[in-house]
C-alpha cells in the first residue's frame, strides 16, 4: 500500500504499519503498538484485503483508537460466499493458469524453506492474474514490495479462517462502534455481497461503493486508479456515514 502512503501523505499524516507477529494477536497488538507511539488517535484505518478483516478485530479491541475504518477489496465475511469466490477467481484465470494454482496450492502445505517461498511467491503471481483486471505494470516501485512471507500468511491465515467459519467475525461486526466504508472493485473475485450483505445487516454506520473495471487492488488499475483515490478523499473527509450504497 505504499503508493496510497505518498498519496495520502501530500495532505496528511500517513502510517503504513508491516504486520510481522505470527498470529492474530500478535498482528492486533502490533498495530496498536503502531498507532499508540506514532499517530494521534483516534485515526482512520484503512484495510486491503487481509487488512481489511485485521482492521475489523482492531477496532473491536480498541474502539477508542478508531475514527472510521475504510475497507478495501476484503475477502466475504461469510464462509457461504468462498465457493463463489473461487469459481470467480477460476473465470478470471486461464486453464493453464487454473491448473497451475491448484497444483502450487496442494504442494505449499508440504514445502519447506525457500520452495516454500517460492510456491507461496508464485502463489501470489497466480492470483494477482484473477484478481486484477487492467493492472498498471508501473503502479508500484521496486521499493515497494516486501519479500513474501509464506510462514505468517499460512499460521494467521489458519487462524483467520476459523473466525470466519465459526462466526466470530461476524459477532465482530455488530460490535464495532466507528463507521464503515467499504470500497470494492467490480471485477475483484472476492463477491460484493459477501461484505455488504453482513455489514448492512450488522453496522450501523456503514457505507458501500464498488467501482467500475476495477479489480482487487484499486490504486493499481489504470482505469480506476483515478476514481478510487477520489472515493477514499470523499471518505477520510466525510465525517458521516450514511447506511446506503453508491
Amino acid at each position: 500500500m505504499a503508493p496510497i502512503g505518498r498519496r495520502l501523505a501530500a495532505s496528511r499524516g500517513v502510517l503504513e504499519p508491516i504486520q510481522t507477529k505470527r498470529s492474530i494477536a500478535g498482528q492486533i497488538a502490533e498495530l496498536y503498538s503502531v498507532v499508540k507511539d506514532l499517530a494521534e488517535a483516534p485515526v482512520h484505518l484503512i484495510g486491503h484485503s487481509w487488512g481489511a478483516w485485521l482492521s475489523i478485530l482492531f477496532a473491536v479491541e480498541y474502539p477508542e483508537a478508531v475514527k472510521k475504518l475504510i475497507l478495501v477489496g476484503s475477502g466475504p465475511l461469510e464462509e457461504r460466499f468462498v465457493d463463489e469466490f473461487r469459481a470467480r477467481l477460476d473465470g478470471n484465470l486461464s486453464l493453464s493458469d487454473r491448473e497451475e494454482l491448484r497444483s502450487v496450492r496442494a504442494r505449499l502445505p508440504e514445502a519447506k524453506g525457500k520452495e516454500k517461498q517460492r510456491l507461496f511467491k508464485r502463489l501470489g503471481e497466480l492470483s494477482d492474474k484473477g484478481y486484477d483486471f487492467d493492472r498498471d505494470p508501473n503502479g508500484l516501485q521496486a521499493e515497494d514490495e516486501l519479500p513474501p512471507n509464506a510462514e505468517i500468511n499460512e499460521l494467521v491465515w489458519r487462524e483467520a479462517k476459523v473466525l470466519r467459519s465459526g462466526g466470530e467475525l461476524l459477532r465482530c461486526l455488530s460490535r464495532l462502534k466507528c463507521p464503515v466504508f467499504a470500497i470494492h472493485g467490480d471485477y475483484d473475485p472476492h463477491p460484493a455481497e459477501g461484505i455488504r450483505e453482513p455489514m448492512e445487516r450488522l453496522v450501523k454506520e456503514f457505507r458501500f461503493v464498488i467501482i467500475d473495471k476495477c479489480g482487487h487492488t484499486p490504486w493499481l488499475e489504470r482505469q480506476a486508479a483515478d476514481v478510487f483515490y477520489s472515493v477514499l478523499e470523499d471518505a477520510l473527509e466525510d465525517e458521516s456515514v450514511e447506511k446506503a450504497e453508491e
